[in-house]
């Protein structure tokens, strides 16, 4: 895992290589003078550059970070209140709304957790629906957060 220092020079030499980013900014936690650090706090940064098209088309550069355990963007959550809850039950939506409340690293993995399970019974429906045949692969990805899990787990006593 880089240090604070390396995530910081990194996501500042992009900026400085890219001409398409005119500023970068950092929000969050990691602004805020009164909440403690840990190893866990995420890099809330945005770009703010000249051709939006290029970077959303072509994912690529996102690269530059390195591995990936997840990633969310603002686009991702554009849809989500207005039409998700018309094709999940109450149980499941009301699942999916607690995952997104959540201040404790347990609820945080609960939530994510809950998240991909969801994802799984949704996405085999849908693929069971359109006659697509759903690939296991999520799986590999659900065992390999559990994996993280039980590290972090361990390491830290969560």
């Amino acid at each position: 895992m880089r240090s604070e220092d390396e995530m910081m020079k990194l996501i500042l030499d992009i900026a400085m290589k890219d001409e398409r980013i005119r500023l970068v900014t950092l929000e969050g936690s990691r602004t805020n003078k009164n909440v403690p650090r840990d190893k866990f706090q995420d890099y809330d940064i945005s770009y703010f550059v000249t051709d939006m098209d290029s970077f959303t088309s072509d994912e690529s550069w996102l690269d530059q970070f390195g591995e990936r355990m997840m990633m969310q963007k603002p686009e991702d959550m554009e849809l989500f209140p207005k039409y998700i809850q018309h094709y999940m039950n109450a149980k499941d939506w009301e699942i999916l709304l607690n995952t997104y409340v959540g201040n404790t690293y347990e609820s945080v993995w609960k939530a994510l957790f809950d998240c991909q399970d969801l994802f799984r019974a949704y996405s085999t429906s849908v693929a069971v629906l359109l006659r697509y045949e759903y690939p296991e692969y999520d799986q590999q990805i659900t065992e390999y957060t559990i994996k993280h899990y039980q590290r972090f787990q361990s390491d830290f006593s969560l």
